[in-house]
């Protein structure tokens, strides 16, 4: 094998493994203790722009069994 073939190989090995790290790191993201935390104040933050969201709400209606003899009615 050439030189400049032998080099196109390596190339393509290491573009391989590089992919081969990333989908590794999207499939399996670093347990919650190794993520940078969210502060108290940016949590808040988020909050309140998520309640003044001009997006609709939408309502979320719990399962028909889940009313069946809790008295509500259902």
């Amino acid at each position: 094998m050439n030189s400049e073939a032998n080099r196109l190989l390596l190339e393509a090995i290491s573009k391989i493994a590089r992919a081969v790290e990333l989908m590794h790191a999207d499939a399996f993201p670093p347990p919650a203790a190794a993520r940078p935390r969210r502060d108290h104040a940016s949590t808040v933050r988020a909050l309140e722009r998520w309640k003044h969201s001009p997006l609709p709400v939408l309502a979320v209606e719990p399962p028909p069994h889940a009313c069946r003899g809790a008295g509500t009615g259902g």
